[in-house]
């Protein structure tokens, strides 16, 4: 009976004192291809002559080699496979093909390592090493420089782009300088970028109080080595290494450096939004892109210059047309005569601006909301709850007229945007803006509640239906996206600017793929927000309206029995009013099983007063969820569901039921 030996090593004194049969690895479950790499076979390990020690040699290169061929290969097999490789092998016998997979191959995508790197450093772990793999890819770079080979400028972006993800940025400047100073490649655009990326990642993730200052003045110090190299090796500026730059300058820099960036890559002053500054000699001006446009709202906001912040919001959405420069002229004398300007001395003017995702709503909202300004936290919040809708019916429209060419929706109301106004409300105690919260959040609840189920209704026909008279985009089609995740999203047919008079379009965004649309991907966003806006609505609204709600009603009726007046809108007026009589109009909540008096004192002992039940010991009014849970009394406001009709008849044929009984 033979048996197939997966793994052996036999030490190279025996080889020759006694005899090993092996047999090929079984591979049932894995089907290879001929050749999974041009110019490479795997050898045969039947071959007559073969000594044992060659045939183990050879196995174990098949071995690699099978690894290396599975669609998903595992990056733990990987390794072990070119581990025992190496130590079977000579360094010469390997091809560089290989050595290039194994880089790409030994260790995990990026996508995996950068939310398992971010949640290593959450609440107070330990400190750990920024990159665990940092020591494979080490020992595979210096496997290909002991066969005398000089790795590729693509092999060390694969490296950076590994150290961008979990933001490791000293790493990354150790291999900028060893390609650069060491092998002698020339840096590219790309190559600035994924370590100016590495930085401005290790910047947004946690880091201990001690170690702040040094890390910023490490990541400060690099970025501005790589922005001088940069400079002196001539490279042409991009906007992803603007984007960067300025996420970076985030944490230290002023807000007129922060002016002559923008003025520099993208030609906007700040000074005067409306305005056109001419690029200089050799001076590119960048496209304004929706990524550059949520930076430069977060940096105005840090700034807490709320007025800058709302200007340039809105005129970077809704910039001027081409046509409105015939009105103005940028180069006029303070002391011309104003009139009517000559349209052929002033060119048309394409303003810079992006289309807002639900991310710029985001920034905005926050940042407006940690001013204090209510008005226009109220406003934008509107203003996004209606754009929210719009994009919906765009979104409807083009599935059934041109399903082919849908574009996914850019912007969503969700829980972040209610939160921040709902801190507002608690620290200013605006009980007007509370209500406010509660019908943007039913109203946000009810149509997301219909939007699913229109969405699931349409994905059920398009599955179930062979032949549909207006077919959905196939899945493989829909699940094609950008290469570039951080990409400027593409605008809605309904908000694409207008073509100038020479065809050109005026949008100064770059010409980036737009991401395709996919239905279960948008009925899973759908979902999710749905999911969080319910659980903001039990968990931390009601909660939060009912206590302040309360504290009102405390304080007021501290006046009444201080024999203060109070305002009563039923009578239009400041009035007195008895402590009975107050207890009557305001409804105080009672817990179950405690009743109250008419002078307001509860029948368990509490104080009298307006607190009532929540006197004394107990906690004041509905500070937590338990308060709310616990006690006994009908809401003033409607829970979340209620414009549900399923849930709206399974709330009221209750109450029906037992009024009739009661009769």
């Amino acid at each position: 009976m033979q048996r197939s030996i997966a793994h052996l090593r036999i030490a190279p004194a025996l080889v020759h004192s006694c005899t090993v049969r092996v047999t090929a690895r079984r591979l049932s479950a894995i089907v290879l291809p001929t050749e999974p790499f041009p110019g490479i076979v795997c050898r045969d390990v039947h071959d007559a002559g073969s000594t044992p020690h060659n045939v183990l040699r050879e196995r174990t290169f098949n071995a690699l080699v099978n690894s290396l061929s599975q669609e998903t290969p595992d990056s733990s097999e990987v390794w072990a496979c070119y581990v025992d490789c190496t130590n079977n092998l000579d360094h010469h016998d390997i091809p560089l093909e290989i050595h290039q997979k194994v880089l790409r191959r030994c260790v995990p995508d990026p996508s995996v390592l950068r939310p398992t790197a971010a949640s290593g450093m959450r609440d107070d772990a330990p400190p750990r090493a920024p990159y665990v793999y940092e020591a494979r890819l080490k020992t595979v770079i210096r496997n290909i420089r002991l066969v005398g080979e000089t790795p590729t400028l693509e092999d060390y972006h694969y490296i950076l782009t590994q150290f961008a993800a979990v933001g490791h940025y000293t790493g990354s400047i150790q291999v900028y300088n060893e390609l650069k100073h060491v092998h002698k490649l020339q840096p590219t655009d790309h190559t600035v970028a994924l370590c100016l990326r590495s930085i401005a990642h290790r910047l947004s993730l946690p880091m201990y109080r001690t170690q702040r200052q040094r890390i910023m003045a490490d990541a400060m110090s690099s970025c501005r080595k790589l922005l001088e190299d940069f400079k002196c090796l001539d490279i042409p500026l991009t906007s992803v290494v603007l984007d960067l730059t300025i996420r970076i300058l985030k944490e230290t820099a002023d807000e007129g450096v922060f002016s002559q960036i923008m003025k520099m890559g993208y030609g906007i002053d700040l000074d005067n939004l409306d305005s056109s500054i001419a690029p200089s000699d050799g001076q590119t001006i960048l496209p304004f892109s929706t990524a550059a446009l949520n930076t430069t709202l977060d940096m105005l906001g840090r700034f807490g210059n709320t007025s800058r912040l709302v200007q340039a919001f809105e005129v970077l959405t809704q910039p001027l047309p081409p046509q409105a420069s015939r009105l103005y002229s940028m180069d006029f004398d303070d002391e011309d005569d104003f009139g009517v300007v000559n349209p052929a001395s002033t060119p048309p003017h394409h303003s810079p601006h992006a289309s807002p995702n639900t991310t710029t709503y985001n920034i905005l909202l926050r940042h407006l909301s940690r001013a204090g300004h209510t008005t226009f936290a109220r406003h934008y919040l509107l203003q996004a709850s209606r754009l929210d809708r719009s994009a919906d019916r765009t979104l409807r429209a083009q599935l059934y007229y041109t399903p082919e060419d849908v574009v996914p929706v850019q912007l969503a109301i969700n829980r972040e945007m209610i939160l921040s106004l709902l801190g507002l409300a608690n620290r200013s105690r605006d009980l007007t803006l509370m209500r406010f919260i509660g019908v943007i959040t039913r109203r946000a609840y009810k149509r997301k509640t219909q939007d699913i189920h229109y969405y699931t209704q349409l994905e059920e026909r398009h599955l179930h239906s062979s032949t549909p008279s207006r077919p959905l985009p196939s899945p493989s089609s829909l699940d094609r996206s950008s290469s570039d995740a951080h990409s400027c999203p593409s605008l809605s047919p309904s908000e694409c600017p207008p073509e100038s008079s020479d065809g050109s379009s005026s949008s100064s965004e770059p010409p980036t793929l737009s991401k395709r649309f996919n239905l279960s991907t948008h009925l899973a966003v759908l979902r999710k927000d749905l999911n969080a806006i319910s659980t903001f609505y039990v968990d931390e609204y009601l909660p939060a309206h009912a206590r302040l709600n309360q504290r009102i009603k405390e304080r007021l009726g501290r006046r009444v029995r201080n024999d203060k007046d109070v305002y009563l809108s039923t009578e239009g007026r400041r009035t007195k009013m008895l402590p009975e009589s107050w207890a009557e109009i305001v409804n105080y909540k009672t817990e179950r099983g405690v009743g109250t008096n008419v002078s307001g004192a509860a029948n368990s002992g509490g104080r009298a007063g307006a607190k009532g039940p929540m006197g004394g010991n107990c906690s004041r009014g509905l500070a937590t969820v338990s308060a709310a849970r616990c006690s006994d009394f009908v809401l003033l406001i409607p829970p979340i569901g209620y414009f549900d009709p399923s849930y709206r008849r399974s709330w009221t044929q209750p109450t029906l039921k037992s009024r009739h009984e009661g009769q």
